[in-house]
């Protein structure tokens, strides 16, 4: 019995140890979500990311509803540099981010969440500051981003790097620079949903020439999203955009998909677009198969050869 006695509690207390629970309020259901009120809590939610690689260790936020309870200031990491995979309101509530990426270092910050996996993320507003990461809100997308504000000065991506879910009723008013491959809501749309999303800041490219050998992966800058080959309607480009090649308000080139075309539909772009090649209010060049549809040009388009209201070049 003294043998049971012993083995119980140190299981007790080992399980104690592999599956911490989160010290804030709230029971993490969707009518009673976890709380997040300070910085530390955002340290405490990250850990549990960062680990939830491991099978048996910290996985309580998968499913758990959270919500931001206040304004964060000066959050320099991520919330973990794995996937996030609950779903986190942001409840109005900002957070002013001051991350600084260094691609040397694998669990540096490059955006506030660096994976959203069939989880959501709604209602967060990240603040004004200086973002040195690669985008607003997320790296890549595997869910749903929707009613979510970029203010803050980034480089690359106002909302995330890839879509590979959705992305919905969201705001990039910062201004958003790079190299190349820089765009004010998704860079790289792979064949899902960007819709009813609206972009304000500038858009800058700063490259003056692509490698020759490497023109494949030069991809350009647009207001909406880089490369297209999923569905982008009802999206309005307010802000200038200035790039090389494949310049565009909403979308700079389509890849498209061979068993489906890609869509754009009721699209508007009314600001200043301009580039070299490829520059255009809508599409800068058309790949693959695209359905343009009910899409306006009344923005100015600057620039040398295959320059369009609608499309600027095609295969």
């Amino acid at each position: 019995m003294i043998k049971i006695f012993i083995f119980c509690q140190l299981f007790i207390f080992s399980s104690v140890l592999l599956f911490p629970q989160p010290s804030f309020p709230g029971e993490g259901t969707k009518d009673t979500p976890y709380e997040i009120w300070t910085k530390a809590h955002l340290i405490e939610l990250s850990d549990s990311v960062n680990n939830s690689g491991h099978p048996i260790y910290s996985n309580w936020h998968f499913g758990k509803h959270f919500r931001l309870m206040a304004d964060i200031d000066s959050v320099i990491h991520s919330v973990g540099w794995a996937a996030f995979r609950g779903y986190f309101d942001g409840n109005r509530e900002k957070i002013n981010v001051a991350i600084n990426y260094d691609p040397s270092n694998p669990y540096s910050a490059a955006a506030l969440f660096a994976a959203l996996d069939n989880g959501i993320i709604s209602n967060l507003i990240v603040d004004i500051g200086t973002n040195d990461g690669i985008a607003g809100i997320c790296i890549s997308n595997c869910g749903t981003i929707t009613n979510c504000i970029n203010n803050a000065t980034i480089g690359y991506h106002g909302i995330a790097y890839y879509n590979y879910g959705t992305i919905t009723h969201c705001l990039n008013n910062g201004s958003v620079s790079g190299v190349d491959f820089v765009a004010g809501i998704a860079a790289d749309n792979q064949g899902e949903y960007i819709t009813h999303c609206i972009n304000t800041g500038k858009i800058t490219a700063s490259i003056t020439e692509p490698n020759v050998l490497d023109w494949w992966n030069y991809q350009g800058a647009s207001g909406i999203s880089v490369n297209h080959r999923g569905d982008i309607s009802n999206c309005i480009n307010l802000g200038n955009v200035v790039g090389y090649d494949y310049v565009s308000g909403i979308t700079s080139r389509s890849v498209g998909w061979f068993t489906k075309n890609a869509k754009i539909t009721n699209c508007i772009n009314s600001g200043y677009i301009k580039g070299r090649q490829y520059v255009s209010g809508i599409l800068g060049f058309l790949h693959e198969a695209v359905d343009i549809t009910n899409c306006i040009n009344v923005g100015a388009i600057e620039g040398e050869e295959d320059v369009g209201n609608i499309v600027g070049g095609e295969k």
